[in-house]
């Protein structure tokens, strides 16, 4: 899902999204959409059977290493730490 998608899907202009979500929001649509994946992502760390590789793919970042780092700015710590912490588990 892109921020045009969004857009298109609710038949306004970028333009006019963007201003929307500023005001309601305070944060610019590709602001949200991306803090949205990494709260999806940590949703998804609770299924051990799914990788942190697919993981970063299912939530719409473009490669591993992208959501390695949108991860680590977010929450401190990288994905495969994080997930161990929380839910207790060691390597």
């Amino acid at each position: 899902i892109t921020v045009k998608d969004i857009a298109d899907f609710v038949g306004i202009d970028r333009t006019y999204l963007y201003k929307l979500f500023k005001k309601s929001k305070n944060q610019s649509p590709t602001e949200f959409l991306g803090e949205y994946r990494l709260i999806k992502s940590v949703e998804m760390m609770e299924n051990y059977d799914i990788s942190i590789g697919e993981i970063a793919l299912s939530t719409g970042f473009y490669d591993v290493s992208h959501y390695y780092r949108a991860f680590s700015a977010k929450y401190g710590k990288p994905p495969k730490v994080f997930r161990n912490q929380l839910y207790g588990k060691e390597d």
